[in-house]
């Protein structure tokens, strides 16, 4: 069937075309990204670089790239937020659509700074939250901890809290960092994961003005995913060797999101996922295993064998 906003969404990952052997996270674009010289001194010095702080890099040897088909890419699986044809936009970690509200789901997670007035005890907000201790940072007073939708309310009331408020990036967060992690990766776009777009996302058979300020936004649609040349010379955009003003799309596109919106590599740092990538929906939950229970087979999540996936 086709992909329909709101479904779950199994896909061949789009960045996964080319990869550093053996250490396939990141991907090798981010790799590209943050390495000095980037793709040639990765493929003539085999070697990648690890930004530390302060301008200053470490140096790691690699065993060299291989570059993939498509059905031979990680499986992911996030879901549909938006399909072809539509405009989506996030504002302080809230999803827009077509410029609508998308409530996140009562299951779904962001991170919230949460000041208390005594040390948490990390087993009793697994039990009762559903919170893994491994992913609550911080100690003392002051804590990081991703909280369920449909739990904060509550959780914010408990008599330890003193304050909780949404730990979000604002604008041209990114542009203090190196290297570029938020799409389009380029400094003319202020984005972050919590203040995003908003951005079309292409459709088969529509036509868009092509211009140097919105060609970060398209140029791997157009030289990737629907294999043009494309070059910059004197100001003027060329595809296929001709001078272009506008683009038509040869395939439908859509927006993939994670409901754990500070916990999730998703359309917000490698853009769209287009429709030739797309392998099914997913439909119930095999396997589930909690690593702070011991993992499989201690750590079987029993009530979650089986289920549905919403």
């Amino acid at each position: 069937g086709s992909v329909e906003r709101g479904d779950a969404v199994v896909f061949n990952f789009p960045e996964g075309d080319t990869i550093v052997i053996d250490m396939e996270n990141p991907s090798y674009y981010q790799w590209e990204r943050q390495t000095p010289g980037g793709a040639k001194t990765i493929v003539e010095k085999k070697r990648v670089a690890v930004p530390i702080g302060n301008g200053r890099v470490q140096w790691i040897p690699i065993k060299g790239i291989r570059t993939r088909p498509l059905d031979k890419r990680e499986n992911y699986i996030k879901r549909c937020v938006a399909v072809s044809g539509e405009t989506v936009e996030v504002r302080g970690s809230d999803l827009y659509v077509n410029g609508e509200l998308q409530p996140l789901a009562p299951t779904g997670q962001m991170k919230f700074i949460v000041e208390t007035k005594s040390t948490l005890n990390k087993a009793i907000i697994k039990d009762r939250y559903d919170i893994n201790p491994g992913e609550v940072e911080g100690d003392g007073h002051s804590f990081r901890i991703p909280i369920q939708e449909g739990m904060k309310d509550q959780f914010s009331k408990l008599p330890f809290v003193t304050s909780m408020v949404a730990d979000l990036k604002p604008r041209g967060t990114v542009l203090t960092q190196s290297p570029l992690h938020i799409f389009p990766n380029d400094t003319a776009y202020d984005w972050s994961e919590d203040y995003f777009g908003p951005l079309w996302v292409p459709k088969a058979g529509e036509k868009i003005d092509l211009t140097l300020a919105n060609l970060p936004l398209y140029r791997r649609v157009i030289q990737v995913y629907e294999n043009n040349t494309l070059e910059v010379k004197d100001g003027k955009i060329l595809i296929n060797g001709s001078e272009a003003t506008s683009y038509t799309f040869e395939q439908n596109y859509y927006w993939m999101m994670g409901d754990n919106r500070h916990g999730s590599q998703d359309s917000r740092f490698w853009g769209f996922v287009p429709e030739d990538h797309v392998v099914g929906k997913a439909v119930f939950i095999w396997m589930s295993a909690d690593p702070e229970n011991g993992g499989f087979p201690m750590g079987i999540r029993w009530n979650r064998l089986f289920s549905g996936v919403d």
